[in-house]
């Protein structure tokens, strides 16, 4: 079971980070690193309002408004770069060292230019107006265009763009609820999930996973329906057979065992389950399967999704937003081998807006602004 070891007030959930020993958090202009055993606090103090904390290798990367500073998790100073602090940079983790940032080209902030920053050689190494918002998975970078219906694969020494990929029929999918005033709408992207194999895979506003060669673009794989699906197992409103396959927005790239997987609540009131969805990307033909969590429904546990799920070799953990429940879902059983209720009382349930998970240790954000820290102990 899980046994609290701290409670941490005054902390919005993007406001803190953690590589399992200590915990960075930051209250207005001043950084705080906190030793999670011992308690032991250190404070630095910035010149602005602190808005977001990130985690990166050595450093602590620290934003305000739009602009940022790096510090040494150890020395716990702040390393000088005049560059970096002047830059108008994404509030993204960096990628091998490069980070994403924006430049405004009018005073209205119409147009803009995206550049690419190196931190650890503190040089820009390409801007351009030819993409917008794009993304850095490996070694790879990628964006789509403004009308989220084409996959672009960028260059990520010069910024020009290698390929580009359009999804706009092979994504189409209705708009409007059940079959009242039903519009056909062109395919857009919806995020990038991760790459593998040569391939990047992609989810779509109608559901559907895609791979396309990072080579030539070409579209290798189309996932949509699960194999053992039936009619009656979703709502209308989840699932369309004729054009929408499984909506699962919430879908999460597995990069160390390269799966794409899903846990969600399906049908209304009495009859609704719990189920997992998977896709095995080891596969030579990957498709989705799913499977009906028992013992989750035995517990009247309804799983409740949110972004970025905490998940490692064995476990996907999950947290029930209106009774407090924590659940360990055991990836390779497909079972639950786990629920805790984490509140102080049976009458006190907590609103969780962020949790993460380092070794034994479980992290969780309650609304608005506590973090508790947890560390499994197995007697």
């Amino acid at each position: 079971m899980y046994i609290k070891l701290r409670t941490i007030n005054s902390v919005l959930p993007e406001k803190w980070v953690t590589d399992g020993e200590y915990i960075f958090y930051a209250r207005k202009f001043d950084l705080i690193k906190a030793n999670i055993s011992s308690g032991k606090e250190q404070v630095l103090r910035l010149f602005d309002i602190i808005s977001i904390v990130r985690l990166y290798n050595k450093y602590v990367i620290v934003f305000f408004s739009s602009k940022g500073v790096r510090i040494n998790r150890d020395t716990f100073e702040v390393i000088k770069d005049e560059d970096f602090e002047k830059r108008r940079l994404y509030h993204l983790t960096p990628v091998r060292d490069k980070l994403f940032g924006r430049v405004y080209l009018d005073k209205d902030f119409d147009k803009s230019k995206e550049y690419l920053y190196d931190i650890k050689t503190q040089v820009q190494l390409w801007d351009t107006e030819a993409i917008i918002n794009p993304v850095l998975i490996e070694e790879y970078c990628f964006s789509k265009n403004a009308d989220n219906d084409k996959v672009e694969r960028i260059d990520i020494d010069t910024g020009s763009i290698i390929w580009t990929q359009s999804v706009s029929k092979v994504g189409q999918f209705y708009k409007g609820k059940l079959n009242l005033d039903r519009i056909t709408t062109s395919g857009q992207v919806n995020r990038f999930l991760g790459v593998n194999d040569e391939l990047v895979w992609v989810l779509l506003y109608n559901g559907l996973v895609i791979a396309l060669n990072i080579e030539t673009g070409d579209i290798e794989h189309k996932i949509g329906m699960p194999e053992n699906a039936t009619s009656d197992i979703f709502s209308e409103i989840n699932y369309d057979r004729d054009r929408n396959y499984y909506y699962n927005h919430d879908a999460i790239f597995d990069p160390i065992r390269f799966k794409i997987f899903y846990l969600g609540h399906f049908g209304l009131n009495e009859t609704a389950k719990n189920y997992y969805f998977e896709i095995d990307l080891n596969s030579k033909e990957p498709r989705l399967i799913f499977c009906e969590i028992d013992n989750l429904t035995e517990e009247a546990f309804i799983v409740q999704s949110f972004p970025h799920i905490p998940f490692d070799e064995k476990y996907i953990y999950l947290f029930n937003r209106h009774d407090s429940k924590i659940a360990l879902f055991d990836r390779f059983n497909r079972n639950i081998v786990l629920v805790q209720k984490l509140g102080k009382s049976n009458a006190e349930n907590l609103e969780i807006s962020r949790m993460q998970v380092l070794g034994k240790r479980l992290f969780i954000s309650e609304f608005p602004d506590i973090l508790y820290v947890y560390e499994y102990d197995e007697l």
